[in-house]
C-alpha cells in the first residue's frame, strides 16, 4: 500500500519489537510461577498435587500443566565430546565442539537444582542432582590435594 501525503506515518518496524517484549514479560511471569512452585517443592520430599497446587493459588488441573512446564522448560542439550573438522587447508578448524555438528556423546539433560515426579496424585522430591555431581567432584579434588600434601611432606627441604 503507498503512503497518502499528509497521512500519519504507521512505524510498522515497532510491531515485532512490541510482541517480543510481550513475549519476554509472559516468560518472566511463568518464571515467577515456577520460582514459586520450586520453592515449596523443595521443602517437601513427598506432597499432595492438591496441597501444592493450593500453595500456589491454582486449580489441580491447571497446575498439573505446571510441573509438566517446569520439566520442559529446565531441559537443555548437554554436549559430549567436541566434533573436528577439517579446513580446506586440511588442519583442523578448531578443537572442541563445533557450532551445529552432533555428537554420539551428546544426550538431553536437566537444568533443574531439584528431580520430583508425580505418581498417582502425590508429587515426589528426590535430592538435589547437581548436589550429587559437585559432590563427586570436591570429594575427586580434596583426594588429589591429600596427594599433593603427601608427596610435598616427603620432599626433604635443605636450607
Amino acid at each position: 500500500q503507498a503512503l497518502k501525503p499528509g497521512a500519519a506515518a504507521v512505524p510498522y518496524g515497532q510491531d515485532a519489537y512490541k510482541l517480543q517484549v510481550q513475549h519476554f514479560m509472559n516468560e518472566m511471569a511463568a518464571h515467577q510461577t515456577l520460582r514459586k512452585m520450586r520453592s515449596y517443592m523443595c521443602l517437601y520430599t513427598s506432597i499432595d498435587v492438591e496441597k501444592l497446587a493450593s500453595f500456589n493459588d491454582m486449580k489441580v488441573g491447571e497446575f498439573e500443566s505446571w510441573l509438566t512446564c517446569y520439566k520442559h522448560k529446565m531441559c537443555q542439550l548437554e554436549r559430549g565430546a567436541g566434533v573436528s573438522v577439517k579446513s580446506s587447508s586440511g588442519e583442523n578448524a578448531s578443537k572442541g565442539v563445533v557450532k551445529g555438528a552432533k555428537s554420539d556423546q551428546d544426550k538431553i539433560g536437566t537444568a533443574m537444582d531439584i528431580h520430583y515426579y508425580v505418581a498417582g496424585n502425590v508429587v515426589h522430591v528426590d535430592e538435589a542432582e547437581k548436589t550429587r555431581r559437585f559432590e563427586n567432584y570436591f570429594m575427586i579434588q580434596i583426594s588429589h590435594n591429600e596427594e599433593i600434601l603427601k608427596s610435598l611432606e616427603r620432599i626433604r627441604m635443605d636450607v
